[in-house]
């Protein structure tokens, strides 16, 4: 509605992932047959490991390693955009067994002209940096970038977006560095908090005025982010809506405890006169609400 719906049409929305894979099927053909692969999703991935896991340490290698622990260094490495050949030494004995596995991982993926789900940002990083025309050709059809949840990128995505961004440097990214949790998966705070670095004469806008809490609960999630370790951007969270009640913190000593306070509260509200449909319980596994039923 803001731009209507013709100039929508012409905006490119994608992420990271859709849009490498529309690149290599544009221009992958270095890779693979005319252009033409296939992707492999995680239970592939986990299968082709197993395979390998079996052809260097025999058959019962699956039980004595963990083919997910291996395959999530392997995808580290190439979120990292580290070589099979660059691999820093560990003395984690995994880190040594997915060594081992990494560069047959990679020869049997292109052998059966094969992708996994990190290759659709890995490779078409590598396609536009080693080709100078297919990097100008696509810089000449994005003008502007805007990137969400910039905090919870991975290197190759950071350099994806350096890629793409042309001599404007028109690039604009929403993000907040306190709500980076993606960090076991390849995301890299760092690009945020170095931006300016990455695109010199950047504007930092901080967006700090909050307009779905109160100021009781904004002020305890202001104390929880200024008492967090290690570099941040600065900032104050305020609330546009007035009033609110103090905020309350109950520490129990076990989840069933935690429970029954839980219960113990929605009785005490309910005979207040407070409607059910008016009570609400965050929590995070299923776990904790079978035993608040309990």
């Amino acid at each position: 509605p803001l731009v209507g719906r013709s100039k929508a049409g012409e905006v490119r929305v994608s992420t990271f992932h859709s849009f490498g894979l529309e690149l290599l099927r544009e221009h992958g053909r270095g890779d693979t047959s005319r252009g033409r692969f296939v992707i492999f999703d995680k239970g592939d991935a986990l299968g082709l490991v197993r395979e390998i896991l079996r052809s260097i340490y025999r058959r019962d290698a699956s039980k004595r390693f963990d083919p997910m622990a291996i395959l999530s260094r392997i995808s580290n490495w190439k979120n990292a955009m580290v070589d099979p050949t660059a691999v820093p030494d560990s003395p984690h004995p995994y880190d040594a067994v997915a060594l081992e596995v990494y560069p047959e991982y990679e020869d049997r993926l292109r052998a059966m002209r094969a992708f996994d789900f990190d290759d659709l940002i890995c490779r078409p990083v590598r396609l536009l940096r080693d080709d100078p025309a297919l990097r100008d050709h696509w810089r000449n059809r994005i003008e502007h970038l805007l990137v969400d949840e910039f905090q919870d990128t991975s290197e190759v995505q950071l350099e994806l977006v350096r890629l793409l961004a042309n001599e404007r440097r028109s690039v604009c990214v929403v993000g907040d560095d306190d709500q980076s949790i993606y960090g076991w998966r390849g995301a890299n705070v760092g690009n945020i908090l170095e931006f300016e670095t990455h695109f010199p004469g950047a504007k930092v806008i901080k967006l700090e005025t909050n307009y779905r809490s109160r100021a009781p609960i904004l002020e305890v999630a202001n104390a929880v982010i200024s008492s967090g370790n290690g570099r941040r951007h600065e900032k104050r969270l305020r609330a546009a809506r007035t009033g609110g009640e103090t905020v309350r913190r109950c520490t129990c000593d076990d989840p069933r405890e935690e429970a029954r306070f839980v219960r113990r509260e929605i009785a005490r509200l309910r005979e207040e006169g407070l409607s059910l449909d008016k009570v609400a319980v965050l929590y995070r596994s299923n776990q904790q609400a079978r035993l608040i039923e309990e």
